[in-house]
């Protein structure tokens, strides 16, 4: 298995507070408003998702 390193810093913006839209469990439709680290660690997740190591 080959994995590549990052070796460079990439800028990004990360907002202290979000909101988001996701499906439950049983495909309905939330919303939910968040902030601090776990704001930024959301966004963080959804960039992988997205495709970007950031």
């Amino acid at each position: 298995m080959v994995r590549e390193i990052v070796r460079d810093v990439r800028k990004t913006t990360r907002y202290e507070n979000i909101e988001v839209e996701y499906f439950d469990f049983s495909w309905k439709k939330q919303r939910k408003k968040l902030s601090g680290w776990t704001a930024q660690i959301c966004q963080h997740e959804i960039d992988h998702l997205s495709g970007r190591i950031i």
